[in-house]
């Protein structure tokens, strides 16, 4: 048995690249539902932690694949698989909620938001990886970086798009 972290432990563990994926229940703290693993699967004993999700075949069904544990003032996740970038967007979300983290504004998927803090106030960078435009709210009080230009709280950004916002203090 090899520990991981000091919440779990790692009973057993195969991999098997190239093979069909497992299915996973998720338990509601994940949205609940169902999500695929596939390459590596870790087996792994609670030892006080709670299950996130659950394998749904084979000799692994019913055996935790995800798991949290509270440790110290904070949580311990171990993902004891590889999943869909859908599976670790839940897993994220969920870990940014036990940090108390929000999001700076809700956008469409595919559109990334990142801001930065200056003495003079916030930048705010809107980025769309599609090939769709986009409808994005940054919400009031914000002015396009480059022209100066007020920018209203709601706007399409084009496909590929990038907008640089700022906002003064004050």
């Amino acid at each position: 048995k090899v520990e991981a972290y000091d919440v779990q432990e790692i009973e057993r563990y195969r991999t098997r690249p190239g093979d069909a994926a497992l299915s996973l229940q998720l338990e509601k703290a994940l949205g609940g539902g169902k999500a695929a693993a596939h390459s590596w699967y870790d087996l792994l004993s609670l030892q006080g932690a709670e299950s996130l999700a659950r394998y749904g075949q084979e000799f692994f069904k019913g055996t935790p694949a995800i798991t949290r544990h509270r440790y110290g003032k904070g949580w311990a996740i171990y993902v004891g698989c590889a999943g869909d970038p859908g599976l670790y967007d839940k897993v994220f979300r969920m870990a940014a909620a036990l940090a108390g983290l929000k999001p700076l504004m809700k956008v469409p998927k595919g559109v990334e938001v990142r801001e930065r803090t200056t003495q003079q106030g916030t930048l705010r960078f809107i980025l769309n990886y599609t090939r769709s435009k986009k409808l994005v709210s940054p919400g009031f009080g914000y002015r396009d970086a480059f022209s100066g230009l007020a920018v209203k709280p709601s706007f399409t950004l084009e496909p590929y798009g990038v907008a640089v916002l700022e906002k003064s203090k004050g």
